[in-house]
């Protein structure tokens, strides 16, 4: 009887997961993965990529660009990285949260700079310290292609048109990223998602053929790609008309406090498009991240063999997720239509404190929705029920055979089921970023 338990054994060791009858397994359908950008970086001058913005490499970002440059800009603008082939994904479907976890909306915090602000108010043509003082400070903190200001304590043309080089990154970084996300649509609408890494999505052979495909199934950009698209349009020819306004300062008689209040009212007009694009892209994430409180997941958290107060915790923990965002896309909403108005400047202060009030909120809650609608999956595919033969023969190899590799994959099962439990009860009591941080290392 022995030798036939140790058979027995030995056999379950060795066979693999798959030998379960299908009708044992539970009918878990895992979420899809998408593509999503970072929305980490969202506190520079015009918008939301300082990270992005200390590396001065981005100041050539065209198509010329070597290969391991691009790399690197991918990774400051994109979250997280997945294991199939390195392409960066999500564990949930569009209709689900964003793995991306949105934080601010990509609109800049600061529409309201009062940058030229204080320019006007210095001596325009002798010595300021406080202009000194403003030179050496942009110094610190150059925009990429940006020279280096002479620290003169005196106005001139450099100092008047440096924020060029701050709007000028800020709409290459959200073109990358909009061409990103439509090639990808695109690609995910073919069928052809899993084929490609993101720099290959950014090469201009594979976006034309994927364009053409997508062309000739009829499939086309979506509402906010179209209006992101026109608003970075709208953008660059701000930016064209900012400088031509601050040419005539390369002669120091004609720097006028007029010609800087023009300049500081070009800067915002700048702004305010790359702030209505960035707003966009952060609309077009919400719409994926409303629907992840889905009958399925809703379904799924109630099977799950956990205490019936944990699981109604879960569910109220969902519930108030989604609230939040809703809330965050309304505000996202009022933002876009006080920009879009013809009184746009009166509403700029209150504009800018909807995109501040949403900066950092979306990043955390766009965060704990992915992983919310993340967790019951990965744990309801860890509970794995076993044959009755199966089951027995584990418990003999634990017993009696502890140092097999069979003993080793069990433990390990056994200690990832018990840290996406823990997981799911720290979710459920409101604790998300120790969640988050024990999600992070499995």
């Amino acid at each position: 009887m022995r030798a036939l338990l140790l058979g027995l054994a030995l056999l379950a060791a060795w066979a693999q997961d798959g030998a379960d009858s299908p009708q044992d397994q539970p009918k878990v359908k895992p979420p899809d993965t998408y593509l999503a950008p970072n929305p980490a970086a969202d506190k520079n001058l015009f918008g939301r990529l300082k990270k992005a913005s200390k590396d001065s490499r981005l100041t050539n970002m065209d198509e010329q660009m070597a290969d391991e440059e691009k790399r690197e800009i991918i990774k400051t603008l994109f979250e997280g990285q997945g294991s199939q082939n390195n392409r960066i994904i999500t564990q949930q479907k569009p209709s689900q949260a964003s793995g991306s976890a949105q934080g601010a909306s990509g609109a800049p915090s600061t529409l309201s700079s009062g940058y030229y602000d204080r320019l006007s108010r210095s001596n325009l043509r002798g010595y300021s310290p406080q202009l000194q003082t403003l030179q050496s400070a942009l110094n610190q903190r150059r925009a990429p292609g940006a020279p280096k200001l002479i620290e003169t304590g005196k106005l001139d043309y450099e100092t008047l048109s440096y924020p060029a080089y701050s709007i000028r990154h800020d709409i290459r970084i959200l073109e990358m990223k909009m061409r990103l996300s439509k090639n990808y649509a695109w690609a995910k609408a073919l069928g052809l998602e899993r084929r490609y890494l993101p720099e290959q999505l950014l090469d201009s052979v594979i976006e034309a053929q994927l364009q053409a495909q997508a062309a000739a199934k009829g499939i086309k950009e979506s509402p906010r790609q179209a209006k992101r698209q026109s608003a970075l349009e709208n953008a660059a020819s701000a930016l064209r008309e900012f400088e031509a306004a601050a040419q005539p300062a390369q002669d120091p008689e004609k720097i006028t406090r007029s010609l800087v209040i023009a300049l500081g009212a070009k800067q915002k007009e700048a702004a305010r498009w790359i702030a209505l694009a960035s707003l966009q892209e952060e609309l077009e994430r919400l719409d994926q991240e409303r629907d992840f409180l889905t009958p399925e997941l809703l379904d799924l958290i109630g099977r799950l063999p956990l205490g019936a107060a944990d699981l109604s915790a879960y569910k109220r923990r969902g519930a108030d997720l989604k609230e939040k965002l809703s809330a965050l896309k309304a505000r996202d909403e009022l933002a876009i239509r006080l920009l879009e108005s013809e009184s746009w400047l009166s509403d700029l202060s209150r504009a800018d404190a909807l995109i501040a009030r949403n900066s950092g909120l979306g990043q955390a809650l766009g965060r704990a929705a992915s992983d919310y609608a993340a967790v019951p999956y990965r744990l309801a595919g860890a509970i794995k029920p076993k044959l009755r033969w199966r089951e027995l023969a584990d418990n003999f190899i634990m017993r009696f055979l502890p140092g097999s590799a069979r003993a080793r994959a069990l433990k390990r099962e056994e200690a990832l089921k018990e840290k996406l439990k823990d997981v799911f009860l720290k979710i459920a009591s409101g604790d998300l970023n120790a969640a988050h941080a024990i999600l992070a290392s499995l």
